[in-house]
């Protein structure tokens, strides 16, 4: 409607140019029309025709339930938490508000669905832009995506991530992560597929037998974070409930930290010269294998034909049919002890 109404993504009120309709009254539009518009806008424009709520908006209110009827209209709480499921700046539906958690020392990438408070204390949809610097050593700051509009700076401890699900299939690309149950995008219109698209992070919860089958395929190993970082994040989470930790508990806790990482760099070298241990066993035994006679092929080699250096079992070289190697067929001049080492 260009110059007519105007909407403060802020605050969520509406503005009309009264003025200006009254001007251009020979269009037919009217002021219950725009503001239908622009409500329809804030809910994320999940309505495809907006003279029903242009309806509600301009009869009683004790009408609402017969307008309502007249126009087939019914409410289905389902149908409407699948269409705001992942639209940005809409509260996240039940399920997802069980499965989301803190995850301060998480890395996240450019574009991924999560969760963050809104002003009125309760989660909603958000997506990471990028990564910007933050003033807290140790804790990382985003850019985050808060609806359609706005935009925030958010630190790591304030954003909610959420649990990735992964199942078992027979593809690698299939065993990235699970599709939501429910998927909204089926019932959203093309113009606001890019904020209803939920990730693959986004799923439902498994309960009973179904979660036996969950499991994960990629092994990624986690990436090192030093003690510093930790600290911080525990720092900045105590803060907002106005809790700080006492410099010993920090002493303490950094020393355990630095405990913990020698202990994984020394289980990893243990499991280093163990794997090369049981190599080099295996190596001795298959060549231990290897030293039995080729003519027998029971008895270990004891003795070394002269001049080709051939080596066979004493018994088979004093039964020898003619003296000459049974390999190289080179005649022999005589043979000498031949002692396998241990």
């Amino acid at each position: 409607m260009g110059n007519l109404s105007f909407l403060d993504q802020t605050s969520g009120q509406i503005y009309i140019a009264k003025r200006t309709l009254e001007g251009r009254c020979d269009m037919g539009l009217r002021a219950s029309y725009l503001v239908a518009r622009c409500i329809n806008q804030i809910l994320g424009g999940i309505l495809q025709d907006c003279s029903v709520l242009e309806s509600i908006l301009t009869c009683d209110e004790d009408k609402i339930p017969v307008v309502l009827q007249r126009l087939d209209v019914y409410e289905d709480p389902v149908l409407i938490e699948e269409k705001l499921r992942g639209v940005l700046g809409q509260p996240l539906c039940e399920a997802d508000c069980a499965n989301v958690e803190l995850a301060p020392l998480r890395s996240c990438l450019a574009g991924e669905l999560v969760a963050v408070e809104g002003r009125d204390g309760s989660l909603r949809y958000s997506k990471i832009l990028r990564e910007g610097p933050s003033d807290i050593a140790g804790v990382s700051q985003y850019e985050v995506k808060v609806d359609s509009s706005a935009t925030r700076q958010v630190l790591a401890t304030e954003v909610y991530f959420f649990r990735s699900a992964r199942v078992r299939t027979g593809s690698r690309f299939d065993a990235v992560a699970s599709e939501p149950s429910t998927a909204p995008s089926s019932h959203l219109s093309t113009s606001h597929c890019e904020n209803a698209v939920l990730p693959s992070s986004v799923v439902t919860i498994i309960s009973g037998a179904d979660s036996s089958e969950i499991t994960s395929d990629v092994n990624i190993p986690a990436p090192a974070v030093s003690s510093a970082n930790i600290l911080s994040a525990v720092n900045d989470l105590l803060s907002r409930l106005n809790v700080t930790l006492d410099m010993s508990v920090q002493d303490l806790m950094a020393e355990n930290l630095q405990m913990q990482r020698r202990l994984e760099v020394a289980e990893d070298s243990r499991r280093a010269a163990a794997t090369q241990i049981d190599t080099v066993t295996r190596e001795k035994k298959e060549l231990l294998d290897a030293l039995v006679c080729a003519v027998c092929l029971e008895n270990q080699v004891n003795r070394v034909l002269i001049p080709c250096g051939h080596i066979y079992c004493g018994s088979c070289v004093e039964q020898l049919p003619r003296p000459s190697c049974p390999i190289c067929r080179q005649d022999i001049f005589s043979s000498s002890v031949f002692h396998v080492p241990s």
